[in-house]
């Protein structure tokens, strides 16, 4: 069975999204690409769940500063029609675009929260 963040990887690899984990996306931003990035997990409550926060690192490339969003939005889209299958909310947490010099092109983030069962 597979877990939270490798299903949102193969879903979001089925609705066309070139989609990577940290540190495999190699060269440049030539086309629009996002990165899965696991970040800090929490006890939920004295619930038998822990939150698992997700940064969802959206990039385009270096001339089209004027599509980061509307990439970001596509993928907001995407997350959500995946959001009851997986236990997935957004937590309002996006971050402004900046440009990106290891890739060359333009980053934003948005942050979403996974609950799972505490093992």
């Amino acid at each position: 069975m597979e877990n939270a963040i490798q299903t949102l990887y193969t879903g979001l690899k089925a609705l066309g999204v070139d989609v990577y984990f940290p540190r495999q996306h190699r060269g440049d931003c030539l086309s629009p690409y996002c990165v899965l990035k696991l970040q800090s997990k929490l006890r939920f409550g004295d619930f038998s769940s822990n939150t698992r926060y997700l940064d969802v690192l959206c990039y385009t490339p270096k001339n089209d500063y004027a599509k980061v969003l509307d990439y970001q939005h596509e993928i907001e889209s995407h997350m959500k029609s995946m959001q009851d299958k997986l236990m997935i909310r957004d937590t309002g947490t996006a971050t402004p675009p900046y440009f990106d010099t290891a890739v060359n092109g333009w980053m934003t983030s948005v942050q979403y929260a996974l609950y799972e069962r505490r093992k």
